[in-house]
């Protein structure tokens, strides 16, 4: 099928060359709109086997332990003032 397709591309490029482009701009497209969907599909695929391996899967920075023990606010606005009263 495929050397078909060759052959059949060659002689669309040599007796009609637009039809040849305008065929090479939808498939310029279609393959811009498709590789990611199939790259996040693989991507999947391999995250699932790794799970079902018992592979350890990437952590975000934040939920290491380090980022656990630290406080999650701060703020650099100086000493806190004594409650009121206690002044």
């Amino acid at each position: 099928a495929e050397d078909a397709l060759v052959i059949g591309g060659l002689w669309t490029a040599l007796n009609h060359p637009w039809l040849f482009l305008a065929f090479l701009v939808v498939f310029i497209l279609l393959m811009i709109w498709l590789l990611p969907k199939i790259w996040r599909g693989i991507k999947l695929v391999f995250a699932a086997i790794r799970r079902f391996l018992g592979g350890k899967t990437a952590e975000p920075a934040e939920t290491s332990q380090a980022a656990e023990t630290t406080p999650t606010t701060t703020t650099n606005r100086g000493p806190e003032p004594p409650p009121p009263g206690m002044a």
